[in-house]
């Protein structure tokens, strides 16, 4: 599946698998007007959801978010950085970590961005 071009990031998780992305260049003056934009798709109905959660040094949760997999297909995803639950502390984010459900299955993704 993809959604804009021919290809898109396939992601065959297990229970509570995650991955890990660089998010250095996140920063006071970025996350104060911007956020996260994605495209997900979905292929299999869940009562569950991917977490997204922005990590410090010490892995501590500075803004998180779920994006529920409650639909089947492409959906988007779109949320601002002070819309995100979390500590908002000082310390700048350095790792995106983003987490599988309970149950097994796959999604895709395309067009992550920072904006």
């Amino acid at each position: 599946y993809y959604k804009d071009g021919t290809k898109s990031l396939q992601w065959d998780y297990q229970s509570h698998s995650f991955l890990t992305l660089d998010a250095t260049y996140i920063n006071a003056k970025n996350r104060k007007n911007y956020g996260i934009t994605l495209w997900i798709y979905n292929e299999k109905i869940q009562n569950d959801s991917l977490v997204f959660e922005f990590l410090n040094e010490k892995q501590q949760v500075q803004y998180k978010f779920s994006f529920h997999l409650t639909a089947i297909g492409w959906r988007a995803c779109w949320i601002g950085f002070e819309q995100m639950k979390g500590k908002k502390g000082r310390q700048e984010p350095n790792n995106l970590s983003i987490t599988a459900p309970a149950q097994k299955g796959r999604i895709f993704w395309t067009d992550l961005r920072f904006l």
